[in-house]
């Protein structure tokens, strides 16, 4: 028996070693989240891609589960045939009933399934993605350095939103007790994306860092056909109607402030995809719009919620584009080959019917509910992207960016627009590999790095060459580095400087820069050049900046390395 126990632990060594040997690692968690009637397997593909490109070799990762009781005497809200108030232990998947109902809920007046005070967390459960068996308690703790995670939610289609929120929050926990990291990316599929936000609302603690969320497809503004009881999404489809209290509580346009320091991206697919002759984006009237399950203006979510970016993949004939979206403006980003997967075929072909006008507005209407057309509608478009390359390779680019150049930018929101600008030979850093994002930027260093987003150093320089220092401004002085560069904004109208009390024109090219300056000067030398006078001047500039997606900051903030960069790859489209 002690020979078999040692055989075991050899055994364990051995499935672990792709580990030891090819082990450098990020230091954050990166976690997936499945969403309505589904499991970590949607993550196949997709988690074991992220894995290798942080360094594991074998893509390998965890996938977790959680062990959980329902407890006795709890009430819950049930949509199953009636809405009923009854024993959390009676709701209908878990006491295996089927029920079918094609007519409304009471979704505006009940939250239904359980909540995260009708059951406890009895033990979290690990194992190797390749593996069938779960491990026990000692050989989770020898995982220390696994960095991906693949969650199932207990009773899935059952969970409120706040109970799914509660179950991530123990696994989270779980996950930083084994690893010693507290800093996490959440990406969430579909309802998984909505439980990482209920998650962040109503169960974050401050010893954990949520560095980036992801939501792919995910129903922010409620999903196709919910609110109607139906056998494969049961009471957590009911929560998903655009109107019900469940979304509304998740909503609440006060929550947005808890997402000040994480890096949103919220990503779509759509078959249909309208632009006006302006190449705004049209909101489709259709609710089958979208990839079948969630209408695209439900995944790119909420207004009130300051996106960092808005990402929408659609097929046009043969090949499609991805966009980025940012207050309704799109611009095109670069060209994809994405399979057009139709939900609405789909459902004409299983029901026999070709001419469904849905207003999801008025949700009393009865439809026939198959489980084919169900299983059809949560299983093409819906979660196939999540098995499409691109779909893979854009989430691999968000979650690890292609540089390491600098020994100080991994903590920063503004990472990602770090190593684009620098990728394109905008910024460079210290000379001890240092980038100090945080590090407040004066007029002379923004706007030598503004001309070089835009204009060569030859340029620049020639046109320095051919004046005298003082052509524009009084305070330039021989010899200074940024001489050309403040002749050459002012010469092209870019900046205006400052008149004092001599009426002499100054640069003051040490004074920091805030918001209001940076919005003139990079709107007039990225985007097009306006003018604006009076004592709201600045707010024109801004507004061109919101529009490509650029956050509000306040005009008198001053402007820091990495909002910098963030600001110029927003106004560049990069």
């Amino acid at each position: 028996m002690e020979r078999f126990r040692g055989f075991k632990g050899f055994l364990f060594l051995i499935l672990f070693l792709p580990l030891v040997v090819f082990g450098k690692f990020e230091d954050i968690n990166i976690i997936f989240i499945h969403g309505l009637n589904s499991s970590s397997e949607t993550w196949k593909e997709m988690a074991s891609e992220v894995s290798k490109r942080i360094g594991m070799n074998n893509g390998s990762y965890i996938e977790i589960a959680l062990d959980v009781s329902i407890l006795d005497g709890n009430k819950c809200w049930d949509a199953n045939a009636k809405d009923e108030y009854i024993d959390c232990k009676n709701l209908s998947d878990i006491n295996d009933k089927n029920p079918q109902r094609a007519t409304r809920s009471s979704a505006k007046e009940h939250i239904f399934g359980l909540g995260y005070k009708d059951f406890t967390v009895n033990s979290i459960l690990w194992k190797f993605n390749y593996l069938p068996t779960y491990l026990n308690e000692k050989q989770k703790y020898s995982l220390e350095n696994y960095r991906v995670f693949a969650i199932n939610f207990s009773h899935n289609t059952q969970l409120t939103y706040s109970a799914q929120g509660f179950q991530l929050k123990k696994i989270m926990d779980d996950i930083h007790n084994v690893t010693r990291v507290g800093k996490f990316i959440l990406i969430g599929h579909s309802m998984g994306g909505l439980a990482a936000r209920s998650y962040i609302q109503d169960h974050h603690t401050s010893e954990k860092t949520i560095k980036k969320l992801i939501t792919i497809d995910s129903p922010h503004l409620g999903g196709t056909m919910a609110g109607t009881y139906n056998p494969i999404t049961q009471n957590g489809g009911v929560n998903l109607a655009d109107d019900s209290v469940a979304l509304e509580y998740l909503n609440d346009d006060f929550v947005k402030d808890k997402y000040n320091n994480i890096h949103t991206t919220f990503i779509g697919y759509s078959d249909n995809f309208l632009l006006d002759e302006e190449g705004d984006y049209i909101y489709p009237h259709s609710n089958f719009d979208g990839d079948g399950s969630v209408p695209i203006h439900s995944q790119m979510g909420l207004d009130s919620l300051e996106v960092f970016e808005r990402i929408v993949f659609y097929p046009e004939e043969d090949s499609s584009y991805s966009y980025i979206l940012s207050n309704n403006k799109l611009e095109y980003d670069y060209y994809q080959d994405l399979e057009d997967k139709r939900v609405m075929a789909n459902y004409q072909k299983e029901s026999d019917q070709t001419n469904i006008d849905y207003d999801y507005k008025n949700v009393d209407i009865n439809i026939p509910i198959e489980k084919d057309y169900f299983t059809n509608l949560v299983n093409n478009a819906h979660t196939n992207i999540l098995r499409d390359e691109h779909f893979i390779k854009l989430i691999k680019k968000l979650v690890k960016p292609t540089c390491n150049y600098f020994s100080d930018i991994s903590d920063s929101v503004y990472e990602d627009y770090i190593c684009k600008v620098y990728d394109r030979k905008i910024v460079k850093g210290y000379n001890d590999e240092t980038y100090k994002p945080n590090k407040e930027i004066n007029r002379a260093e923004f706007i030598k790095i503004v001309l070089l987003a835009e204009y060569s150093q030859e340029e620049i320089d020639t046109y320095g060459k051919s004046i005298s220092k003082n052509k524009y401004f009084s305070d330039l002085k021989e010899g200074g580095w940024y001489n050309n560069y403040a002749n050459f904004a002012k010469r092209y109208g870019f900046i205006d400087g400052y008149t004092d009390s001599n009426s002499n024109v100054t640069f003051g090219g040490e004074k920091l820069i805030d918001f209001a300056e940076a919005s003139k000067i990079i709107v007039n030398c990225l985007i097009r050049k306006i003018e604006s006078a009076g004592e709201d001047w600045y707010k024109p500039y801004i507004a061109i900046l919101v529009q490509k997606g650029v956050k509000n900051f306040d005009p008198s903030k001053k402007i820091t390395r990495a909002e910098m960069a963030y600001i110029i790859s927003k106004a560049k489209g990069f």
